[in-house]
């Protein structure tokens, strides 16, 4: 099966992904969120109605190993890292 997105041929540990919902995230509402380790990020991928990726964007976050990302219930996205911390990441007020 070929892949639905690359990282342009790098392997960057790919680890916990999750989807966002709630309609506080607006067009994002559905995405993938991805988070990486040794690439320490998080990609938000859009995807079509067959799963394939269409587009791509990187959440402007401080470089860190991504451990878990986790929806909470209000619409918001926890993030645990390496170092032992937990943010907090929501959509910004239109």
């Amino acid at each position: 099966m070929r892949p639905s997105w690359t990282n342009e041929g790098k392997s960057e540990g790919m680890g916990p992904c999750t989807f966002l919902t709630g309609a506080l995230w607006g067009a994002w509402e559905g995405r993938l969120a991805v988070g990486f380790l040794a690439g320490q990020r998080v990609e938000v991928l859009n995807l079509d109605a067959a799963g394939r990726t269409t587009s791509h964007t990187r959440l402007d976050l401080p470089r860190q190993r991504m451990r878990a990302l986790v929806p909470d219930p209000h619409g918001a996205l926890y993030i645990a890292v390496d170092a032992g911390a937990i943010w907090r990441v929501a959509p910004r007020a239109p």
